[in-house]
């Protein structure tokens, strides 16, 4: 009879078997791999290094790791590490792993952490401030650096950097527009300065910058724009250049404006025909 019946206590028994290994699943340590990516959905996953995305089959992390071996070699020994002391496994010499060993294999911060954010921000300041090219973040003694002054910072791949680029021109040209609306009741003149040139690689730029003294007598500078210049440089491209550059400037009517420019006869006409910069000066420096 025991064999047939199903509510016997072998069945409890193992009805409560099955149930404390269904939750001893669910609180199944996460895996070290997760501190290097960000997870998208069951069957993906993204890196948070490089922005790759990396299929996941059936929720695998077998690719993830993959990724991390052949991409992100010293990621990976540092993930193994971390593996080994989440398990305490013995190393190669069949010591046991030290406290300090456990405790130098750190977690990555997440990408919302408050220290990468700042991080990242800062980041993004130092090659905009020091005119650094954006793959410095892709060099060896770069990323040991950071790694030497914060090991559970992640240095985000120079494409996923260059992308912060729009975002943190809209903040920039906000709080420039904010200085000015508080400096412009009481600004009695300014000034603009404005020159085109040409790249070593061959690419035209115009750049337009806003000088004039504030209330407290201290010089405030502002570049308000620096613009590809593919066209031609005749006096109506360059004119419409800058009307676009001024366009949304809102001076006092009663402030004098000025701009100095170079004696190139395309930006003299085009200083004079333009909506805001029309009392043009010639540089000294071009003129001597």
């Amino acid at each position: 009879m025991s064999d047939v019946e199903s509510d016997g206590p072998g069945s409890s028994s193992a009805a409560a078997s099955g149930s404390k290994l269904t939750a001893a699943k669910r609180g199944k340590t996460k895996s070290a791999l997760w501190a290097h990516f960000d997870e998208l959905g069951r069957e993906k996953a993204s890196c948070k290094t490089c922005g790759t995305s990396i299929a996941r089959s059936r929720g695998s992390t077998s690719s993830m790791q993959n990724h991390l071996k052949l991409k992100h070699t010293k990621l990976y020994s540092l993930l193994l590490q971390e593996e080994r002391s989440r398990s305490k496994v013995p190393d190669k010499r069949g010591h046991q792993l030290s406290v300090g060993d456990l405790f130098q294999a750190k977690s990555m911060f997440s990408s919302s952490h408050p220290k990468q954010v700042e991080f990242d921000k800062a980041l993004l300041d130092f090659i905009i401030e020091d005119m650094r090219p954006f793959n410095i973040v892709q060099g060896e003694g770069f990323r040991k650096l950071i790694h030497v002054a914060n090991s559970k910072l992640t240095v985000k791949h120079c494409t996923t950097v260059a992308s912060w680029l729009p975002r943190r021109l809209e903040e920039v040209k906000k709080h420039v527009q904010e200085r000015l609306d508080r400096d412009k009741e009481d600004m009695v003149s300014a000034t603009f300065s404005t020159d085109i040139w040409t790249s070593r690689a061959n690419e035209g730029y115009i750049s337009l910058t806003l000088h004039y003294i504030n209330k407290a007598f201290h010089l405030q500078v502002w570049n308000q724009e620096c613009a590809s210049f593919t066209e031609c440089h005749t006096a109506d491209n360059i004119q419409e250049k800058l009307d676009a550059m001024t366009r949304d400037m809102e001076l006092p009517t009663s402030c004098d404006i000025f701009a100095v420019h170079d004696n190139g006869t395309n930006f003299i006409k085009a200083v004079q025909d333009s909506d805001m910069l029309a009392n043009g000066l010639r540089c000294v420096c071009h003129t001597l």
